[in-house]
């Protein structure tokens, strides 16, 4: 079993019976709205209201490069399922922004990458000359 489940029910398959799957089925009133909401590349803003304690799901992967504010606090992200990106709000009125910074060292990786590529290019052009 997991240790940090952010308070979301966890049931290994042993223990799921009729009546689990019956509580976690029911119907229950909406958790909130979301009043405003302004999409650009890399950021999603929300203004909403939460009528009792949830969660606010961005339905996009889960990647640790997600980072995300509640009323200009940072907050930790938790995975729901099936893989996206969420956060543990409490009843009233937010404000959350959901910005996604790309890990810093994937244009170096690419910068020497393309230097193996063509070290190897060069060796192998100039092994080709020596054999003529």
């Amino acid at each position: 079993m997991p240790e940090n489940t952010s308070g979301l029910p966890v049931f290994s398959f042993q223990q799921v019976d009729q009546t689990i799957l019956a509580n976690l089925s029911r119907l229950q009133p909406a958790a909130g709205e979301i009043v405003q909401e302004n999409v650009s590349t890399n950021e999603y803003r929300a203004q909403f209201v939460a009528n009792r304690e949830s969660y606010l799901m961005l339905k996009t992967n889960y990647h640790p490069g997600w980072q995300v504010t509640l009323d200009d606090k940072k907050v930790s992200t938790v995975m729901l399922a099936p893989g996206f990106i969420g956060i543990k709000v409490d009843p009233g009125t937010h404000q959350a922004i959901f910005s996604y910074h790309p890990l810093s060292y994937r244009f170096p990786l690419f910068v020497v990458g393309i230097l193996v590529l063509l070290i190897v290019g060069f060796y192998q052009w100039k092994m080709s000359g020596r054999k003529e």
